[in-house]
């Protein structure tokens, strides 16, 4: 059996190194208002008939400003606001009934990805190892 070479394009390269920036870069707290990409640390409650619904609440929840991962129009109730704000989203459709998400925040962070000097081309290795250069298994 004969498998090709596998080809990755500098796109893929690339795409994939920004990907493994941002998911291992440092997190940086922020005084100015949210806005997308900010890691917000919040405090989520759903509210229905006035009592915290059971399954809809989250303390210290980690959430990207701007995802739309927690209720539809919480991202733009968050945008602009400062740690300490509370913020109260009505949500139509929260687990298939209507709710009020309850949104305090207590900390705002943004990624800090360190990036490579730009300056002259990227190079790579123009092939690799085969698989001849390995060695060979012990006979059993």
């Amino acid at each position: 059996m004969t498998v090709p070479p596998l080809e990755a394009t500098d796109t893929d390269i690339d795409a994939r190194i920004d990907r493994l920036r941002e998911q291992f870069a440092e997190l940086k707290e922020v005084e100015r208002p949210a806005r997308d990409g900010d890691l917000v640390t919040v405090d989520v409650h759903g509210v229905r008939d006035g009592q915290v619904a059971e399954g809809l609440s989250a303390d210290d929840f980690v959430y990207e400003v701007g995802t739309g991962g927690i209720a539809e129009g919480v991202d733009e109730q968050l945008r602009g606001k400062k740690a300490g704000d509370i913020v109260d989203v009505d949500a139509p459709n929260l687990q298939g009934e209507r709710a009020v998400c309850v949104c305090s925040s207590s900390r705002y962070a943004k990624r800090c990805c360190r990036r490579p000097p730009t300056s002259g081309p990227r190079t790579r290795p123009s092939s690799t190892p085969s698989m001849s250069s390995v060695g060979t298994w012990p006979a059993g």
